[in-house]
């Protein structure tokens, strides 16, 4: 006999235990996906930033990009970057710390200087991340009534 079979045909108490119950599992299932999805946004964002030190270490690296658009390669590198550590982390990430190391990081590499307008737009950056970010959660919540 199934669980559904077992209640009482007709019953509303059979009803509501049916409805609580299934909506405890489907709480339970997104909860599931938002862990895994959490998890996933911290791997990416991992595996990001051990490409981006191994990469930014290299001599090659040196004018890679050129300016101005070296302004927009920090916005958007540092927007991906805090979004993915917002996400996988929650309000405990500090991403900006990220930018304010690679910049003292660049004293040691030869042919590096960091440079405050670096750290402008990764900055900058960082707040398009977070309001990305913010903005999406906002939207896909449900709102509540009352």
């Amino acid at each position: 006999m199934t669980r559904l079979q077992s209640k009482r045909p007709g019953s509303v108490s059979g009803v509501y235990e049916l409805c609580f119950e299934a909506a405890g599992l489907a709480r339970l299932s997104a909860m599931k996906n938002v862990i895994s999805f959490h998890r996933l946004a911290l791997f990416i964002a991992a595996i990001l930033l051990a490409l981006y030190f191994w990469g930014n270490s290299q001599p090659e690296a040196v004018g890679l990009v050129p300016p101005p658009w070296d302004k927009l390669a920090h916005l958007l590198w540092y927007a991906v970057l805090a979004g993915l550590l917002l996400l996988g982390l929650g309000r405990r990430a500090w991403p900006w710390v990220l930018a304010g190391w690679d910049e003292w990081h660049q004293f040691a590499l030869p042919g590096r200087m960091p440079g405050i307008d670096d750290w402008l737009a990764d900055t900058l950056g960082m707040l398009v991340g977070v309001g990305v970010v913010w903005r999406w959660e906002n939207r896909t919540k449900p709102q509540q009534l009352g």
